[in-house]
């Protein structure tokens, strides 16, 4: 079934079933089957009418023009759908001879926005009830009804309510309410329209945000460039933390570590303040330092292991931390060359002295096989085809590790996304 019709017979039937079972302030209601009423020709989507038999509320659902297939719902504060809605509105005027045109709406699966109710006196300040008569080709020409100015008369002054999720039957309950009080003349308050609009508007980024958040996460954890440049951005735009403030992403930490990831917020977000490297520009001896700082480092790194298999033959265990104190220096002479190329002033010794401490800790700490922690790591495409022990050399990561030995219960830290954000 067509999605378009799918919510109008939906609406439809949950207004149907809710005034069969209750009255509105004493008058009983029937919601017409869709397409049932013609107005002068015209078929409006739903029409809930009053016990003689008069159009009480209209409802626009969708878009669509004469002589074509329905096409996607409408932006239920769009000029083309208020247009549409409020010329069924003027045509009942005509079509009943009534004094005043009965409420009107427009909705989709999101919200309804409900207008009240136009004076015929009024109408020809707003809208051409000639125009409404003549054969649409577009959904569009629908706005060729509004006198000039007359849509900005309609979201200014005659604005109730925007009602969210409307086949809620609370939402269904708080719609024949106004109904009700169309019915006895009771004053009705008007909404602000900057207030409906800054709703509507929310409502709109969250529904794109349901299409495109996970092609944004995974762009986020494939491309560091692409972290960077919407981490600078969010700074533009006033988030004091860029990408990483509140409602946007956000560090995850357990509450008895938040010492260790306010430090590492620290660290990461030193990181994402430095340049962006052009690899292009990277000179063949810059790479060939850093290839020969990686060659050492893992040269040492699997000496060390080696090492710890023949002591531990002899029951004499060599510990984590000793490894990585013999390891630190290699690191450190990576940092600085990176440092170098980036064109950045940095104390690595004291970044490293800086993590030692919280790293010293939670490694002696730890009981059983270490855990990977968080990592601050900084991509270095070096542009070459050189391979050492099997790796490309193009692919290396310069990895700095602030923390490992997390245990389960403790969890990793990370990035994911908190309420309404990505």
């Amino acid at each position: 079934m067509n999605r378009e019709v799918e919510f109008t017979a939906e609406l439809w039937n949950s207004l149907k079933q809710y005034l069969e079972k209750y009255t509105v302030n004493g008058h009983k209601l029937v919601a017409k089957p869709p397409s049932s009423v013609v107005l002068k020709g015209k078929v409006p989507d739903i029409v809930v009418v009053d016990s003689r038999g008069l159009p009480q509320l209209i409802i626009e659902t969708k878009r669509k023009a004469e002589g074509r297939p329905l096409e996607e719902l409408l932006n239920p504060l769009g000029p083309a759908p208020i247009a549409h809605a409020m010329c069924y509105a003027a045509l009942a005027i005509e079509e009943y001879n009534l004094s005043r045109s009965p409420l009107f709406a427009t909705a989709n699966r999101g919200a309804l926005i409900l207008f009240k109710g136009i004076n015929r006196d009024d109408l020809d300040k707003i809208v051409s009830t000639r125009v409404c008569l003549e054969p649409k080709r577009a959904p569009e020409d629908w706005i060729k009804a509004l006198i000039p100015g007359g849509l900005k008369v309609l979201l200014k002054d005659y604005i109730i309510d925007r009602i969210e999720h409307p086949l809620k039957d609370e939402s269904l309950k708080k719609l024949l309410e106004y109904v009700g009080k169309w019915l006895v003349q009771t004053p009705i308050s008007l909404a602000a329209f900057y207030k409906v609009f800054v709703s509507q508007l929310r409502s709109s980024i969250e529904n794109l945000h349901e299409y495109v958040a996970d092609a944004v996460k995974t762009r986020i954890i494939s491309d560091g460039e692409h972290f960077v440049k919407l981490y600078n951005k969010a700074k533009e735009m006033g988030y004091p933390l860029g990408l990483l403030s509140k409602g946007l992403l956000e560090l995850v930490c357990p509450s008895h570590s938040k010492k260790i990831c306010e430090y590492l917020k620290e660290v990461i977000e030193e990181k994402l303040s430095m340049p962006i490297i052009n690899v292009k520009k990277i000179n063949r001896a810059d790479v060939s330092e850093l290839a020969k700082f990686f060659d050492e480092l893992e040269s040492k790194a699997r000496e060390l292991a080696k090492n710890e298999e023949e002591i531990e033959e002899e029951e004499e265990k060599v510990t984590k931390l000793k490894m990585f104190e013999e390891l630190k220096p290699y690191f450190q002479a990576i940092d600085r060359k990176i440092a170098e190329v980036l064109g950045i002033s940095i104390d690595v010794e004291w970044l490293w002295n800086s993590a030692w401490e919280m790293m010293e800790r939670r490694i002696k700490g730890t009981r059983g096989p270490t855990r990977p922690g968080a990592e601050v790591s900084l991509e270095i495409d070096v542009g070459g085809k050189r391979k050492v022990e099997g790796a490309d050399l193009r692919h290396r990561m310069l990895q700095l590790p602030l923390i490992n030995g997390l245990s389960p219960e403790v969890g990793s830290y990370g990035y994911a996304s908190s309420e309404g954000s990505y």
